[in-house]
Parts: structure tokens; C-alpha cells; sequence
């Protein structure tokens, strides 16, 4: 099984970005899922995956979170 929360090397991996094009996405809030433990930045697997399937749109408001 996999993790719930993924680290941002693997989402950026999975997105096929740069790392840092990655942390940007997630900041300015066109990841959903995003998760802050401490300085530390997770994604939701399953609301990254989500974003993928609808063609990297914006989710409608309250569904990223």
C-alpha cells in the first residue's frame, strides 16, 4: 500500500516537473491536498491523483482542501 501523503520529490516526479516547480505549485495553491507538517510539504495521494485525472484543472472550491 502507499503512503496517504507523498513527499514533494515524488509529486514533482509523478508531475514530471522540477522540483522547485513543484513547491511553487503547491505554495500558490494549484496542488490540492496540500499538507503542511511543521516547514515540512506533503500532497494527498489521492487528490494529486484526482488533479491528474481532470487534466491538472483546479478542483472546485473546498475539494483541495
Amino acid at each position: 500500500m502507499s503512503p496517504a501523503l507523498l513527499r514533494m520529490p515524488v509529486v514533482a516526479t509523478i508531475l514530471d516537473v522540477d522540483l522547485q516547480r513543484a513547491y511553487e505549485m503547491a505554495r500558490t495553491g494549484l496542488l490540492p491536498g496540500v499538507v503542511r507538517l511543521g516547514r515540512q510539504i506533503r500532497v494527498d495521494r489521492q487528490k494529486l491523483q484526482q488533479f491528474i485525472d481532470s487534466g491538472g484543472a483546479p478542483l472546485p472550491k473546498g475539494e483541495g482542501e
